[in-house]
């Protein structure tokens, strides 16, 4: 009877011992799997970090080119009515002279500095004439 409450025993304790080491494994794989948990919930962060700054980066280049196109149009429209104030100062001076005088002369000398000064800014611009007898929008 004493060997069979002995073996009891034995296989009781190996029992035990089989359910402490399953139970420590699994403590084990629980711990590994915290762990993994953090790393991930860390790893979301950072990226969600980095999806808010390209966010604001994308933002601020927005903002920019939209500025710098904005400035752009102003500069582009500053450029050509510099270029018209010229054409202006010579229409003023061709009205002057229009007026002082009876010289028809002088009025188609005038008229002719407003036509090159006119063409020459158009030039500068890129446009270019085109010789033609009837205009026709479909050829050009």
């Amino acid at each position: 009877m004493e060997n069979r409450k002995q073996k009891i025993l034995i296989e009781q304790e190996i029992h035990d011992c089989n359910y402490n080491k399953a139970r420590d494994e699994k403590i084990c794989e629980l711990e590994i799997l915290k762990q993994s948990i953090e790393e991930k919930k860390k790893q979301v962060q950072d990226y969600y970090d980095q999806l808010l700054r390209l966010k604001a980066d994308f933002e601020n280049y927005r903002r920019r080119s939209e500025k710098e196109k904005k400035d752009y149009l102003e500069w582009g429209k500053e450029k050509i009515l510099i270029k018209q104030i010229s054409i202006d100062d010579v229409l003023r001076q061709a009205l002057k002279s229009a007026e002082s005088g009876n010289n028809i002369e002088s009025i188609v000398l005038g008229l002719e500095m407003i036509s090159k000064e006119f063409s020459k800014m158009m030039k500068e611009e890129g446009v270019e004439e085109i010789e033609c007898d009837k205009f026709d929008p479909n050829i050009c």
